[in-house]
């Protein structure tokens, strides 16, 4: 009776790790931080071909009976980066907070985030030379005198 060879392999053998570093060889080394290299600085853009984005805040005033009939009380803007336009908002709500249907009456305040519309800039409050909340508290005064 002839023995069979097992094909399987010894166990403690290396042969499943000298494979795998056959295999990862085969796709050549991965580079090092040493080994790379960049293009000189002059020849790096300076200048992004995207323009800065601009972000805004509406506070408006809606009728409580849920319709489209209201106004816009403060527009804010432009910010040039969204954590600004949304720490903003977050201050209004939180001032609003429970005063919404009370502040002008038969309406509801609410604010907005939104793109800022360049159209409209004359429109707008700058956010950066006045306090957002301080600026809704002017407003609110001025539209219920």
């Amino acid at each position: 009776m002839a023995r069979t060879r097992s094909t399987a392999p010894a166990a403690g053998s290396m042969v499943g790790c000298a494979a795998r570093q056959r295999r990862s060889s085969a796709y050549g080394t991965r580079p090092t931080a040493s080994s790379l290299t960049l293009p000189p600085a002059s020849t790096c853009p300076t200048t992004s071909a995207w323009p800065p984005a601009h972000y805004a805040l509406y506070i408006d005033a809606r009728r409580r009976d849920d319709s489209l009939d209201g106004h816009t009380l403060l527009r804010i803007g432009p910010y040039t980066q969204t954590r600004h336009a949304q720490q903003d908002c977050d201050r209004i709500t939180a001032a609003l907070d429970g005063r919404e249907t009370t502040l002008v009456p038969g309406h509801r305040v609410s604010v907005r985030f939104a793109p800022f519309d360049v159209s409209d800039h004359r429109l707008f409050t700058d956010p950066y030379k006045a306090d957002a909340v301080a600026l809704l508290a002017a407003t609110i005064e001025g539209a219920t005198a």
